[in-house]
């Protein structure tokens, strides 16, 4: 018997007990933006230079809502912006909606972007 043969043998048996197990219900967190203390003020030196872009963000929201940790996947090319949404974000002053796991409510994180334009 081949090793690949006998991996995906395995594999497969594997499978079988899992058939007969639901998957959990995930409601992921949700954080808006427009809330209060949510939105950070555009950085003053990013204005001047005429900086915009998109920062992709993995937010980790606790039980209470709290944000507890915040990396930045992808850059929006200005470290100002990326810094100034990040550090938005961790002063404790946004809230969001904490996600839940088979309706109970759990630490997760999420994905988001936010957007930096120029009106």
């Amino acid at each position: 018997m081949s090793f690949v043969f006998s991996v995906l043998l395995a594999f497969s048996l594997s499978l079988v007990g899992c058939a007969t197990q639901r998957m959990p219900v995930v409601k992921l967190p949700y954080i808006d933006f427009s809330k209060a203390g949510c939105k950070p003020e555009y950085p003053r030196a990013a204005l001047r230079d005429e900086q915009q872009g998109t920062v992709n963000l993995v937010v980790q929201v606790d039980v209470d809502g709290s944000i507890s940790g915040v990396d930045i996947e992808k850059s929006s090319s200005f470290p100002l912006l990326d810094n100034a949404i990040r550090d938005r974000l961790l002063a404790g002053e946004c809230k969001g909606e904490p996600g839940t796991v088979d309706g109970r409510v759990q630490i997760l994180k999420r994905k988001v972007q936010y957007v930096w334009k120029l009106d």
